[in-house]
């Protein structure tokens, strides 16, 4: 099962690791944006704050959608082995350990 962003005609959720290295780039991108913004005016407190939390719901829901993606990945793996031959064989051979 492919995840998608916005459509399913949208771009392709990507992998856990590749999603964390964005997350965190991103974060530190918008560390330095934040603190300039801050200490330019410390007056917008409020929007930085407004901001920080907009960014990271954003994140969080980037986040959701691969880990989505990943278990959706993960379990069409599993009922892929069950379905083949080899599924059934390693089935076979668990049971006649077991007697």
């Amino acid at each position: 099962m492919d995840i998608r962003i916005g459509s399913k005609n949208g771009a392709q959720v990507a992998s856990l690791p590749a999603v964390a290295e964005q997350i965190q780039s991103k974060i530190q991108s918008c560390q330095e944006q934040w603190l300039e913004e801050l200490s330019a005016e410390p007056g917008r407190l409020i929007d930085v704050e407004q901001g920080v939390h907009q960014q990271f719901s954003q994140l969080a829901d980037q986040m959701v959608a691969t880990l989505l993606a990943e278990a959706s990945r993960r379990s069409a793996m599993r009922q892929a082995q069950k379905k083949s031959w080899l599924g059934r064989l390693a089935n076979f051979v668990r049971q006649k350990n077991a007697l």
